[in-house]
């Protein structure tokens, strides 16, 4: 296989599925292949497609063998706002990247290897332009086991890099959203179809960061072609490097969510709009949670009262991204209403078809 091969393992999700469309269209690459549980969903067409999972290295190792990857981006990770359990996450974000990075080191072939991670990896629950070098969780810290998962994995990264001539990264996303995405913007529209935009969580003053898809895909492409440079000293070093990626345009939290429902056709006026302190609402998280662990022994966590989603509404969450520009020559497109209004059509499609299927 070329130098310039490149293999995104659960390149069908939705942040995947933009990373391969990304690099299908760029012409420095000659082959584009996808690992993924369920490789039939968010195909792009000129990309090659491989079922199999992390948590088998053996599949891993025979892919690796089979497709000999120069570059791998891995992408793979349970939806941190859904259902999947604490096992599955540490199946994927830990033992499946860990397989990873050890049939990575293990090759003939492969050289560099993002990871995709997120800001959540961060401790603290306020953010005030964050950079790279701030505290990660560990696996004894009191977050949700996505964050600390996602935190493990993000450093055994960063941690591999070097080992058997691998160079590795890692990207820390803000929230993403964009045509495809199946959490932000349905689970917001889902909140305009209950009535809840009517309602507001604090004082909507503290600054929240997102990154579109766009931005997301070029980051990715990015990474990936300083990675194939020489290795640098100094300031330009990129290898064993975590990068922070957002729009670069932080917003109040209900602020970015009023640009979603006014996409879908809301037209509530702000003095419509009920205010709840945000002390009520984070002590009422706190009781509905510990009221779930105890009445079901910490198997299943609320939907909508967490303390976590509470926190997002309340408190700053923004981020650095300086080192990105500086080092990967980043720069984020001024796509958001775009990229709002393309997710929402997407979204709102396939709700219909959705309930006309039911």
């Amino acid at each position: 296989m070329s130098a310039k091969t490149v293999l995104v393992v659960g390149g069908c999700g939705f942040v995947g599925y933009h990373i391969v469309n990304a690099f299908i269209q760029d012409s420095a690459w000659s082959s584009i292949h996808v690992m993924s549980r369920n490789p039939s969903r968010n195909q792009v067409e000129g990309a090659h497609y491989h079922s199999g999972s992390l948590t088998s290295f053996e599949q891993v190792r025979s892919l690796l063998a089979d497709i000999q990857p120069s570059l791998i981006i891995h992408t793979a990770s349970p939806i941190g706002s859904g259902s999947a359990s604490d096992s599955d996450f540490y199946d994927i974000n830990v033992k499946g990247t860990k397989n990873l990075l050890k049939a990575a080191i293990a090759s003939d072939h492969v050289r560099s290897f993002i990871y995709t991670s997120s800001v959540e990896v961060m401790e603290g629950s306020s953010h005030i332009f964050l950079t790279e070098d701030g505290q990660m969780y560990t696996i004894t810290s009191r977050a949700e086991y996505y964050a600390k998962t996602k935190a493990i994995a993000d450093q055994a990264v960063l941690d591999a890099n070097g080992m058997g001539g691998l160079r590795t990264l890692c990207i820390r996303l803000a929230v993403v959203y964009g045509e495809r995405d199946s959490q932000l913007i349905p689970g917001t529209l889902h909140a305009l179809q209950e009535g809840r935009h009517r309602y507001q969580i604090g004082d909507n003053q503290s600054l929240f960061d997102y990154v579109s898809a766009t931005n997301v895909a070029q980051s990715h492409l990015l990474a990936a072609k300083a990675l194939l440079r020489q290795p640098e000293d100094g300031s330009g070093k990129v290898d064993g490097e975590a990068f922070f990626i957002t729009d670069g345009n932080p917003v109040p939290f209900w602020t970015f969510l009023r640009q979603i429902w006014s996409a879908a056709g809301d037209r509530t006026a702000p003095e419509e709009v009920t205010v709840v302190p945000a002390w009520f609402m984070l002590s009422l998280a706190s009781a509905v949670e510990w009221l779930f662990w105890a009445f079901t022994l910490g198997l299943k966590r609320p939907k909508v009262l967490r303390r976590q989603i509470m926190t997002y509404a309340c408190r700053p969450r923004t981020y650095s991204i300086e080192k990105a520009r500086e080092r990967l020559g980043y720069k984020p497109l001024d796509d958001r209403d775009e990229q709002i209004r393309t997710g929402v059509d997407w979204a709102s499609r396939m709700h219909k078809e959705e309930k006309e299927a039911a």
